[in-house]
Formats: C-alpha cells, structure tokens, sequence
C-alpha cells in the first residue's frame, strides 16, 4: 500500500524545467518563441503567480537562463525563500516592447492582446493583478517600467535592471551617426512618439499617487547608462511613487545582473505576497492534492 501511494505521489510530481515554445502572432504575421520556467511539482491543479521578464537588447528569451537563472530558482523555491511560481520571456528582437511608429511591427499590442492571454490560458496561471508582476534586464528593464505606467492594472510588482530609461531629449544628445540614435529612430520615428513612450515623461505628466506600485531599480554606478538613468530617481520620488533603488559598483554586464537576480526574486515574491489574500493560491493547490491522495487511500482499503 505504501509503495502504490509512493507511486502515485511521484507520478504527480515533476521537476523544474525551461523549455521553449512558440507562439503564432496574428497581429506581428509571424511565429514568437518563449521560455518558460516550470517550478519543481507543476501541477494543473494549482494556479501559480507569474513573473514576465523582459530581455535585454541583442539577448533572446533563453538570455536569463545563461545567467543561472534556473539554478537560482530551483534553489529558492525548495529552501521555500520564495513561492513556486511561473516565470516567461518572449522573443522581442530590438523592438523596445513598443508599437513601431509606422505600425508595420506592434509588438506592445502583441503582449498585451496575444501573448499574455494565450500564456495564462495555456498554463496555470493566477490571473489576478495581485499575483503577476513584471521585470526586465537594460532594453527590457525600459520595457517593464514603461509597461507597468500605461499597463498599471495588471502588474503588482516591477523590478527593471540596469533599465534603459533614457532621458526625454535623448534623440536630440546623441549624435546622428551614433548606432543607438539610428536604432532608436527605426522604431519610435520622431521626438513626439519616443517622448509618448518615454518613462519619464509619463511619471512627469501625471498626478502625485497616479502609481502606486512597488517598485525595485537596480543600476550599477559603472554603467554606461547610469548619468541617463539617476534623474529617474528623483522624478519618481517626486511623483511619490513606491521605490527602492539599488545603486552599487558594477558595469552594464551578466556579472552585475546575476548579483541582482536573487534579491530581485525575494523582492518580486514579497511584494506579490503583500496583495494576495492569506488563503494563497498555491497552499489550496497542494492541499488538493492531499486531498486525491487521501481519496485514493480510502478507495484501497
């Protein structure tokens, strides 16, 4: 009897996994991969928090996973330093997780109307605000931030590293053959557009408390973007938004992202914990499946 009960425990039991999958993008007429982490036990049954994190310029959705990622989380889950939870990355090329301004590539349109619906629905996901949050490392750091002003409702957390949160006249610092402008142009075309999705500009031009959400921002005071970012600071101070910031030594590099990962999971996992009710999603889940054990066991006697 034991060793049947044995049995099913562990048929029910996974390990931790990354795998990459795709998505067919209606909207982008082409195929989006993405990773996404499963914790050690995944179960349909238990419905997790989520974490989208968004990578860098140049990077893919595999990037986090070639900076230990998954050996961080497989380690902070068992020693229970934060909750299982599902953690995703889509492909997004260079694109800044913006509309293009000629709208021939709406990648923002994409992950709010396709991706995000498509994940939650594909795996178990809890889809209240309380239990999803947002990251991302330079580029994606940019793409979190701005993500969690226009897109406010959806997100508990956000924790952008190293983020690109470049200033509102930065098309008119850099130099016209500077690689950086020319790619910043391709997408957001004009001062108008980039200023429409500048993070700054946002936070600037709304009331004090428009944003009340957590936020932890680490920047590295060796960091090329690191004189472009510190204003930021002072303007969300300004707008009494909720910030930490994390300033220290370190370079716009895997070594410095790597440091700031595990406290920026113990930040994301806390902040989450604070909006979910004391029930938590994940605690009824293994319940559950206490539960069918329990059932088995009276059927066999």
């Amino acid at each position: 009897m034991f060793i049947f009960l044995l049995s099913v425990v562990l048929l029910c039991h996974a390990d931790s996994d990354v795998q990459k999958y795709t998505i067919h993008s209606s909207i982008l007429s082409q195929d989006i991969e993405y990773t996404l982490y499963k914790p050690d036990g995944y179960s349909d049954s238990i419905k997790y928090p989520i974490v989208y994190l968004l990578h860098g310029m140049d990077s893919d959705c595999q990037s986090f996973y070639q900076y230990g990622l998954k050996e961080t989380l497989d380690d902070y889950i068992t020693n229970k330093i934060i909750r299982p939870t599902l953690f995703v990355t889509p492909n997004a090329f260079n694109s800044f997780y913006v509309d293009k301004y000629d709208g021939t590539f709406n990648y923002e349109q994409f992950f709010f109307e396709e991706f995000i619906p498509y994940v939650e629905t594909l795996f178990s996901v809890d889809t209240n605000q309380s239990n999803r949050s947002i990251a991302g490392i330079s580029m994606g750091g940019y793409g979190a931030a701005l993500y969690s002003l226009k897109h406010k409702e959806l997100f508990s957390a956000c924790s952008p590293m190293s983020p690109a949160l470049l200033p509102e006249n930065t098309l008119k610092l850099l130099d016209d053959n500077n690689d950086i402008k020319k790619l910043l142009l391709s997408i957001f075309g004009n001062e108008e557009y980039f200023k429409q999705n500048n993070f700054n500009t946002i936070v600037k031009s709304s009331s004090k408390g428009t944003f009340t959400m957590p936020y932890r921002v680490c920047i590295g005071k060796q960091d090329y973007l690191y004189q472009f970012v510190i204003p930021s600071k002072t303007i969300m101070e300004n707008a009494e938004m909720n910030n930490y910031w994390y300033i220290g030594d370190g370079e716009h590099n895997v070594e410095f992202w790597k440091s700031q990962i595990p406290d920026t999971l113990k930040f994301l996992d806390q902040k989450i914990l604070e909006n979910t009710d004391n029930s938590g999603t994940i605690g009824n889940g293994i319940n559950s499946w206490i539960l069918l054990i329990s059932l088995i066991f009276c059927l066999m006697i």
